[in-house]
């Protein structure tokens, strides 16, 4: 079922409720009224009817007359009953009750001098009147035939208006639901018309603060988070199809060259050395790319392990300084915290080996071997690694895209890679739940800072 048909269908229930209540209410109304009014004309009756009756040798047979014309017209199947109150405790007693009423009524009306009862449709009012004659207990009963019509009446007039409003809710409340989503009607067509050719159209967002706004508001968020997403796949794609072709191009045409026609030992040599060479780029490349797709994985899929962030960079220092002697790297160790847990990361360990090995790599590299100092600080709730090298530096205006793939400084050419190493470690740090910053100057150095929360 469709919202609009939905809200529809609540709306009516509702309305609908709250008028069939209102409706009860004015019939439950009516009705105790109508009896409440009938039963104060039946009381009248009965005392004019005892006056008339006890005073008629008291008044004229004009005014007798003229009295019985205006007050007293028949009312359907309407009967008086007077009853002397020196007879009552005899006929209580002896259950001869007149028109078989019952004997609690008829104390009710000695006690209260008035009582009133109804059985089905008959109405029964009591009265005590006391006269010179004796004191009698003067009935009237009769059937409010009109004040019924009046109410059934009223009861299908009801019926009919309920029926009547049901309708008009409905109508109005499908008018009301059309006009409730229409802002949503418009994002759906809107967001129909984007797609990948087009992501940089954006939903009208007004200023409401409604939901639709917000809803707005948050689709236009996804979107340029979508937009970025594919401009740096795309950019991945592209950056990473020209850094493959290079290595293959050369493997190619060094292969192509050495099968023209027949060539030397060393020849062929010189060019399996060029093979050789290249297919390690390519490899180094590869591996680099497949790191760089397992760093994309979600925390819950990689290992999660206490790693010590110090023994790490003590190994990892070590490992460089066999594999390359020529490095200058010095490991900071002035500023470690005296609680050992501080030093300590949940995170997976090869993970973080690759991170730390290519920022310390890229130090190295671009300050050409002069010395690049590694430090550790930790603290409660937080362990911190700094690189500082003196290398090129950075421009400032390319620090912002420093950590894209494939990305690389205008004065960095001239070095080695593949613009992947520092992307990498960007990735790889976010997905332990650290920060990577970066701050540098041009021809004096940069500093790489690294800041994970630890296990204290």
């Amino acid at each position: 079922m469709k919202i609009r048909n939905k809200i529809t269908l609540i709306f009516t229930l509702l309305a609908g409720s709250v008028l069939l209540v209102i409706m009860v209410f004015i019939y439950i109304f009516s009705d105790r009224y109508t009896d409440y009014e009938f039963y104060q004309r039946l009381s009248e009756r009965a005392n004019i009817i005892a006056g008339i009756h006890f005073e008629k040798d008291e008044v004229s047979s004009e005014m007798y007359a003229e009295i019985q014309e205006k007050y007293l017209h028949k009312l359907s199947e309407e009967k008086e009953t007077i009853i002397p109150t020196d007879s009552m405790t005899r006929l209580i007693n002896n259950q001869n009750l007149p028109g078989n009423f019952s004997p609690s009524f008829l104390v009710e009306i000695l006690s209260q001098k008035h009582a009133r009862f109804r059985t089905g449709k008959i109405y029964h009012v009591g009265i005590l009147y006391f006269d010179n004659q004796g004191n009698f207990v003067v009935i009237v009963s009769a059937k409010n035939r009109y004040g019924q019509a009046q109410l059934k009446n009223l009861l299908h007039v009801l019926l009919i208006a309920f029926f009547i409003g049901m309708i008009v809710i409905y109508f109005i409340g499908r008018l009301y639901a059309g006009k409730v989503l229409q802002p949503m009607a418009a994002i759906t067509a809107k967001a129909n018309d984007i797609s990948v050719h087009n992501l940089h159209l954006r939903l009208d967002a007004t200023d409401n603060n409604d939901e639709i706004s917000e809803l707005a508001v948050t689709f236009n968020h996804m979107l340029d988070r979508l937009e970025t997403a594919f401009q740096l796949q795309s950019n991945f794609v592209n950056n990473a199809s020209h850094e493959l072709r290079n290595p293959l191009t050369a493997i190619l045409g060094e292969a192509e060259v050495s099968l023209q026609q027949e060539r030397s030992a060393d020849d062929y040599k010189k060019a399996l050395q060029i093979i050789e060479k290249e297919s390690e780029r390519l490899d180094s490349l590869i591996t680099s790319l497949l790191k760089l797709a397992q760093a994309g994985n979600t925390r819950e899929e990689m290992t999660n392990t206490p790693v010590r962030i110090d023994e790490l960079l003590v190994e990892l220092v070590h490992e460089w300084e066999n594999t390359n002697p020529d490095n200058q790297i010095r490991l900071d160790m002035s500023r470690l915290p005296e609680e050992p847990g501080w030093l300590s990361v949940r995170g997976d360990e090869s993970l973080l080996w690759a991170a730390f090995s290519n920022i310390i790599g890229n130090a190295c590299k671009f300050s050409s071997n002069k010395e690049v100092v590694v430090g550790i600080t930790g603290k409660a709730g937080s362990v911190t690694v700094s690189v500082r090298d003196q290398g090129v530096g950075i421009a400032e205006a390319e620090l912002q895209n420093i950590a894209e793939p494939f990305y690389r400084g205008t004065n960095a050419r001239s070095f080695e890679g593949f613009g992947i190493g520092l992307s990498l470690a960007h990735r790889i740090i976010k997905l332990h739940g650290g920060t990577l910053t970066i701050s540098s100057v041009l021809q004096k150095g940069t500093e790489v800072t690294v800041s994970f929360p630890n296990n204290a």
